[in-house]
């Protein structure tokens, strides 16, 4: 499933939590870019790690919120000031997918995720290879998430970073 068809998923009355990837820009399009995505009764929040500190953005270290739109993959080319998400993009495609009713152990970890990032032990350090970067965050999130039964594709580089 890609992009805005990710949408109809919404619901309102609970929380939910997407993993989410896109192609790197190009030349690097072969390689994924693993995101999370959180639905707290309709209030959408994304989380990116990026490849550098962008000034102006809500972000602890490496670690982004909302930068870009929740469905919005990365650019088709590297632009290293285009962080809106209004340029040539790559459609998203989720990779998991768990919801939890508001007064669910499920519900309440998802609601928790906000708190899992000031965690995030790599938040002031990125590197593509071997990691920690975005797969690297993504993997981190799924591993509090076990019934999620999801893996990021081969193509996460990063994802089995352990530091």
């Amino acid at each position: 499933m890609h992009g805005l068809q990710i949408e109809k998923f919404i619901r309102k009355d609970c929380y939910q939590l997407f993993i989410l990837d896109s192609p790197l820009p190009f030349p690097l399009s072969l390689f994924r870019h693993s995101y999370v995505v959180v639905n707290d009764h309709g209030d959408l929040t994304r989380w990116d790690v990026l490849h550098r500190k962008y000034p102006r953005h809500d972000r602890k270290g490496y670690v982004y919120k909302n930068v870009f739109l929740p469905w919005c993959g990365l650019g088709k080319f590297y632009l290293p000031f285009a962080v809106t998400g209004h340029f040539a993009h790559f459609e998203a495609k989720m990779v998991g997918f768990l919801e939890g009713e508001s007064h669910s152990e499920t519900g309440y970890r998802i609601a928790s995720i906000a708190s899992l990032v000031e965690q995030y032990p790599y938040s002031d350090f990125y590197s593509a290879l071997p990691g920690p970067n975005s797969n690297t965050f993504a993997q981190w999130i799924l591993n509090f998430f076990p019934e999620m039964e999801t893996s990021l594709s081969v193509t996460a580089i990063g994802r089995s970073y352990k530091g």
